[in-house]
């Protein structure tokens, strides 16, 4: 989804990684 030379990556792709970040936080929390 990031190309090289693009400053910015898309809003869709920041978020789809921080849910993805706090998903693995919350497993790691429940376990």
């Amino acid at each position: 989804m990031i190309v090289e030379g693009t400053p910015v990556p898309e809003p869709a792709t920041v978020i789809l990684l921080a849910l993805g970040v706090i998903g693995l936080c919350a497993g790691r929390r429940k376990r």
